[in-house]
């Protein structure tokens, strides 16, 4: 993940100041170790992390955590996904976390606009810069918006149509 996008969810949850904090996929732990001090809660899930966890971590699948231990949390505040870059799983993991994601909770996507035809290549973003027009088609009243800085994140909103939110 490029340091500006980590520096942005980070600046994201320091002014949200989430109650619960998911990230899918921590690998080297960089996103979870800047955005985890500014929530209330950190939780991290990965099944083969690459870094020692000083935060809340779950050693699995995100689909077998979406399954067992999603549902036994509070509602989600803040949320990251860069776990299967595949498309089908990304959105897996979307529906997932938005089914718990607290009303006015953020859900944020990474390797949603690569920058060439090379980045689709598995192992780096793939095919997940399908998901935010598969989420479009499913919720068409959903607010959600890419940022097109390569390799890209997507930030959507868990919110009803007409849902303002002053924080």
């Amino acid at each position: 993940m490029l340091e500006s996008q980590t520096a942005f969810l980070a600046d994201l949850a320091r002014r949200i100041r989430p109650q619960l904090y998911v990230e899918f996929g921590t690998y080297l732990g960089e996103t979870i170790r800047a955005v985890g001090p500014h929530a209330g809660r950190a939780i991290g899930v990965d099944s083969n992390p690459q870094a020692p966890a000083w935060y809340e971590h779950y050693r699995m699948t995100t689909s077998k955590f979406a399954l067992e231990i999603l549902p036994t949390l509070p509602l989600v505040n803040l949320a990251f996904i860069d776990s299967d870059h595949d498309s089908r799983a990304a959105y897996a993991d979307f529906l997932a976390l938005k089914e718990h994601a607290a009303l006015g909770g953020i859900i944020v996507l990474h390797d949603t606009y690569p920058s060439d035809m090379a980045q689709t290549a598995p192992g780096y973003c793939n095919d997940s810069y399908r998901v935010p027009a598969m989420i479009r088609a499913a919720f068409p009243d959903i607010e959600i918006l890419t940022l097109p800085i390569p390799p890209g994140i997507t930030i959507v909103r868990n919110c009803r149509p007409g849902f303002v939110d002053w924080m």
